[in-house]
């Protein structure tokens, strides 16, 4: 992973892990929030995704920053098969309004854009990384058309 962009370049990473063991709703929350206080002291914004037992994030900053926690994140025993998904530089953020949003996903058959997917642990899904990428980005607030090449 490149350490050495110029700094006005976002770098982001998107993944998917699974749980390694049932997580609350309580245990989620409490890890969003402990997200959220992290990522605004290191200028970090992203989203996380939780669906049966499965976690998809994405992580979005200055790239020695990102780096540094997701080499955290790789350690955190709360997970394991952590699989980097992409990582690109953009020039602004797909998730500037959150720190780290936190959604839990619904049932797959209840999303029009993912109904064909059967579970959240498909490998239909877990093993196209543009499908990981577009679940992802299916939760950034669009900006300008920023979004509208990286969905499709």
């Amino acid at each position: 992973m490149n350490t050495f962009l110029p700094n006005d370049v976002i770098y982001q990473i998107n993944y998917w892990s699974k749980a390694s063991q049932p997580m609350s709703r309580l245990a989620l929350e409490a890890l969003a929030k402990d997200a959220e206080q992290n990522n605004q002291k290191h200028d970090i914004t992203g989203v996380l995704l939780f669906g049966a037992g499965m976690f998809f994030q994405c992580l979005e900053g200055p790239s020695d920053k990102v780096i540094h926690l997701f080499n955290k994140i790789k350690q955190d025993p709360r997970h394991y098969d952590i699989t980097l998904v992409s990582q690109e530089c953009h020039s602004e953020r797909f998730f500037s309004q959150w720190s780290m949003g936190f959604t839990r996903l619904p049932n797959p058959s209840e999303s029009e854009q993912f109904k064909q997917i059967e579970s959240w642990r498909s490998q239909t899904l877990l093993a196209a990384p543009i499908e990981v990428r577009r679940l992802l980005l299916s939760y950034a607030t669009p900006t300008e058309g920023v979004l509208a090449s990286c969905i499709h």
